[in-house]
């Protein structure tokens, strides 16, 4: 597997890069944060696991945003309904029903949009479990797992 990487200036900003990717990159990739550290192996079998399509890696966890999943498939990237017994995790496995339709809504170009975007036109989208993810920059994972003796207190 080749690696590229292409850089977001804002944190708002997924699909911009992801377009471009400054490599001229055509579908299938994968796009992944770089604060979120996964399970073992949970990229590479993601990657063998995703549809020519697309896929969202999900995880179980009420405390981020739900995502709707029925039948191992996306339905809503957003669930305004939720929440579900699933969130979406910071892998994407984009193919080019999702490839074609990035930055093609407004400002700022979420990577979800194009997603979901791809599903209301009738892509089926698959929905990858990859189980619990830590992320890097959210203050409690930095004291948790950097400063130990500070569970003591």
């Amino acid at each position: 597997m080749a690696w590229r990487f292409a850089m977001s200036f804002s944190p708002r900003r997924t699909a911009p890069p992801t377009r471009s990717g400054g490599q001229g990159e055509e579908p299938p990739y994968l796009v992944l944060a770089a604060d979120t550290v996964f399970p073992a192996g949970a990229i590479a079998s993601f990657a063998r696991s995703a549809p020519p399509a697309g896929a969202i890696a999900v995880r179980r966890g009420p405390e981020r945003l739900p995502v709707r999943v029925r039948a191992g498939l996306v339905e809503r990237v957003l669930d305004p309904n939720g929440p579900g017994p699933f969130s979406g995790a910071p892998l994407w496995a984009v193919g080019a029903p999702v490839h074609e339709r990035l930055c093609l809504d407004d400002p700022p170009w979420e990577l979800g949009n194009a997603f979901q975007a791809a599903i209301d036109a009738g892509e089926q989208i698959a929905a990858i479990e990859i189980g619990p993810t830590r992320d890097l920059t959210a203050p409690l994972d930095v004291l948790e797992q950097n400063f130990p003796y500070l569970s003591h207190l």
